[in-house]
């Protein structure tokens, strides 16, 4: 009898874990029609993100200004009644008296306008090389949910398949209790096993909704992607050895576009100090005018033509002009030294990320080479020996730990390596 209640308690249980395995492969392949991908969730989200929005505001505030910037002031056109006498206000009496048009212009000394104008285009090309950056450092956090995401479905179908084997075993433990094949302290743990790994369940859902939510949030309020599953994306494969310090600062140089921006607002802080250091020399003013007049008894009142040319004299120059050009060099001092600083922030950031991934990588290598094939040969072999009573309990429970342990760490260093591929790239551009 005991030896027939083994053989179908190990019968069972074997069948139980094959049919597990064929509704996971079901799942997997049903679940590959619910999905989507990280290009997906940028195309939904790009239209709706405000920061987005506001960034590309801000460099169409800027273009806006390029214009007027280098324009001349507006000519002034002016209509002026001249000498009228208060008491009678007649034309004809005084010879002085008339009626004058005049237009004036007021020109700037050669270069002022080209550099107004080339400062606020360096402006406008700081900010949308900024806007660019943000689009890079949104698509990158939105990378790491969207990986963050994986990495918790992945955690939830471990901890899934792991709470159907143990509820199983919890049944086949009660059975081999009843009639005294184990104690009640190997039924208790099993029981607290199952009951541990349905609290993580709970919990992993409630962090993936909080994704999701992080989700919705980024696409305006649209709910598009509640219930899909992130499909998790090839591995990146970015040649880490070829990242030498020269090709780092090469690119840094070439891609970053916090750096371009920071470069062209330095660009812009020098037009500025060039321009404070013509702001001292006069501007021109032109006025023409034509005045009509009525005759008199003395004068047969012929209109008359004016032409006046003006400068203006900078004699405040000493406290004024010269504290523009302070100010301007050192906005220029102080955008120079945010560069070189960032510069160097950045490079010292991809050196660390650079290892990171090296250490990551060398970690998946050596789960997918030895750590997981053992673990799931060690589970199968305590499955059969735990219900021959070969094994005890507790050493076929660590070894359902182990496996599910080493799993979570395996995919754990993966999500790790895509998620520093991701800050990488958003520093250098596209490495692939």
């Amino acid at each position: 009898m005991e030896v027939l209640f083994r053989s179908n308690s190990i019968g069972f249980f074997i069948i139980f874990v094959f049919l597990l395995q064929i509704s996971g492969l079901e799942r997997a392949s049903g679940d590959a029609k619910n999905t989507f991908t990280i290009d997906e969730l940028m195309i939904h989200i790009r239209p709706h993100n405000r920061d987005l929005q506001s960034a590309h505001l801000e460099v169409e505030i800027k273009r806006a200004a390029v214009g007027p910037s280098g324009a001349w002031e507006d000519p002034v056109l002016s209509y002026e009644f001249m000498n009228y006498p208060a008491d009678t206000l007649s034309p004809r009496e005084l010879e002085m008296t008339g009626r004058q048009i005049s237009l004036s212009q007021k020109i700037p000394f050669w270069g002022k306008s080209g550099l107004l104008r080339e400062i606020a285009e360096k402006e406008a090309a700081s900010a949308e090389a900024l806007a660019q950056e943000k689009e890079r450092e949104i698509a990158r956090d939105l990378r790491q949910h969207f990986l963050d995401l994986a990495f918790l479905y992945r955690k939830l179908d471990l901890f899934g398949e792991q709470s159907k084997i143990l509820s199983q075993i919890s049944k086949v433990a009660r059975r081999q209790y009843e009639t005294g094949k184990i104690s009640q302290a190997e039924l208790l743990a099993a029981q607290l096993e199952m009951a541990k790994a349905e609290s993580e369940i709970l919990r992993l859902k409630s962090q993936i909704d909080s994704i999701y939510s992080e989700f919705t949030h980024h696409t305006g309020g649209e709910d598009y992607f509640k219930g899909k599953r992130p499909q998790f994306p090839a591995l990146s494969k970015i040649n880490l050895a070829n990242l030498t310090e020269t090709r780092i600062q090469s690119l840094l140089n070439e891609n970053n576009l916090r750096l371009k921006a920071q470069k062209l607002d330095a660009e812009a802080r020098n037009a500025e100090v060039l321009f404070a250091k013509k702001a001292n020399i006069p501007d021109l003013e032109i006025m023409g005018g034509y005045t009509m007049r009525e005759p008199t008894m003395n004068d047969r009142g012929a209109s008359l033509v004016s032409l006046k040319v003006g400068i203006n004299l900078p004699i405040w120059s000493g406290h004024k002009q010269s504290e523009q050009i302070k100010s301007a060099s050192h906005k220029e001092s102080f955008s120079n030294n945010e560069y070189q600083k960032n510069f160097l922030d950045l490079q010292r950031s991809v050196q660390q990320i650079k290892t990171e991934m090296i250490e990551f990588r060398a970690r998946m290598d050596l789960y997918e080479k030895s750590i997981l094939d053992l673990a799931k040969m060690t589970v199968n072999s305590n499955r059969l020996n735990y219900l021959g009573n070969k094994v005890s309990f507790a050493n076929y429970l660590q070894s359902l730990r182990s496996q599910k342990d080493a799993e979570i760490e395996y995919f754990e260093a993966k999500v790790s390596y895509e998620k520093k591929a991701s800050e990488l790239e958003a520093i250098l551009g596209d490495l692939h």
